[in-house]
């Protein structure tokens, strides 16, 4: 029963009750949810619950399907299949019954999607019109997954496998006529600092006219990881005038948040202005930036700049004849083992921390380690510092492709 864990059993002749177990969306028929009655009769024009979800939903005109031919029919009985649309909330899975008979059926368990790709169009100012494609592909399939990572501001693409993912190639290309690029998702580096530091920036032009000056001296000290970043000012006797403060401050951003060591945004340092001269005509807020940004760089690479990178908390499971190739596998990907131990239907389950820089394509080589047996989930758990090998090769990468 919903919200409960009683089994109830019920007749064919019972209310009406029906399960979503199928949606496509069209780009001419639009989105289509195919229905499978186990009890009673559904009537085309009604209104019923959806039970996962609670919502009332209005069921329109149903077809049955030979083939590709459908046909229209008024009443739908149990034991039959049927298509209706316009069901825009219903998901798969779903169940629908009749409002004073509610039960729910339970829903079927999909793969997670573990192979993460990043898309982007083929041809530049396609986005919306791809992403929109995707998002009626994932409608139709469970197994797939879009989202936005924050961090690089990528559109990352989950499917189970890379066939599964070259099949939805072709189908954007034949059925929505819009192509897509898989690449290797970008990792969401940091920047920060080990050491304390003092830095000088001065910023000095003269091209005819008025000129551009501006000068600051900054103190650039850690903070505790997870802290952000901080810009504080301690002028005194206006060797900074008080309007040019704010240019520092936006200046002291804008650097950070471009990087210094290789590019990525720097965090948990604090920025304190302390002194600075200014030009009474030359001087303004851009030469001021300016200022700022050529002292920040100096300073951050003198306090022991280091490059953070993302570990996440990896969850495998899989048969326990395969335990040991798993362990040895992941600590060749500089993992923290954590431990195993049993979980459903006999799997053992291996709990680990990983570097996200390590999990590229760890689903197509999970399912090959255990013939197609092994699942694994992660989430992001904290920063930590690079290992100085590994930070050299993504320090020159990154140069490389500037």
């Amino acid at each position: 029963m919903p919200g409960s864990e009683e089994l109830v059993e019920r007749a064919v002749g019972d209310a009406f009750s029906a399960y979503a177990w199928k949606t496509t969306v069209d780009p001419l028929a639009g989105r289509q949810t195919y229905l499978r009655i186990y009890s009673g009769k559904l009537k085309a024009d009604t209104s019923v619950l959806d039970v996962t979800t609670g919502r009332t939903e209005r069921i329109g005109a149903l077809q049955t399907l030979h083939g590709k031919q459908a046909h229209s029919v008024a009443v739908a009985h149990a034991g039959d299949i049927v298509v209706t649309s316009k069901l825009a909330n219903v998901q798969t899975g779903d169940t629908l019954a009749d409002s004073a008979h509610p039960i729910a059926y339970e829903a079927a368990a999909f793969p997670t999607p573990m192979l993460e790709m990043a898309v982007h169009p083929k041809k530049k100012g396609e986005e919306d019109k791809l992403f929109a494609a995707i998002a009626k592909c994932e409608e139709a399939d469970p197994t797939l997954a879009m989202r936005k990572e924050a961090g690089t501001k990528e559109t990352i693409l989950a499917g189970i496998g890379e066939m599964q993912l070259k099949i939805l190639e072709e189908k954007l290309e034949s059925k929505y006529h819009v192509g897509l690029t898989l690449a290797k998702p970008r990792i969401a580096y940091r920047e920060t600092i080990k050491k304390a530091t003092k830095a000088e920036g001065k910023y000095k032009k003269q091209s005819g006219g008025h000129g551009q000056y501006g000068h600051v001296l900054l103190e650039i000290t850690p903070q505790k990881a997870g802290e952000g970043n901080e810009f504080t000012e301690t002028i005194f006797g206006g060797s900074v005038p008080r309007q040019f403060i704010p240019a520092v401050e936006k200046g002291t951003q804008e650097t950070l948040a471009n990087g210094i060591l290789a590019g990525y945004p720097v965090v948990d340092v604090k920025v304190n202005l302390y002194d600075g001269s200014y030009h009474p005509v030359d001087s303004s807020e851009a030469s001021f930036k300016s200022a700022t940004a050529i002292a920040l760089k100096k300073g951050v690479l003198d306090a022991s700049p280091v490059l953070l990178e993302p570990i996440d908390t990896v969850t495998v499971a899989a048969p326990e004849y395969y335990v040991g190739g798993i362990i040895g596998s992941l600590n060749s990907k500089r993992a923290r083992i954590l431990g195993t131990e049993t979980g459903d239907k006999g799997q053992m389950v291996v709990r680990a921390e990983v570097p996200e820089a390590e999990l590229y394509q760890y689903a197509t080589d999970l399912r090959s380690q255990t013939q197609g047996r092994g699942t694994y989930e992660r989430e992001f758990l904290r920063y930590e510092v690079v290992p100085e090998k590994q930070a050299a090769a993504v320090i020159e990468e990154a140069k490389a492709a500037k």
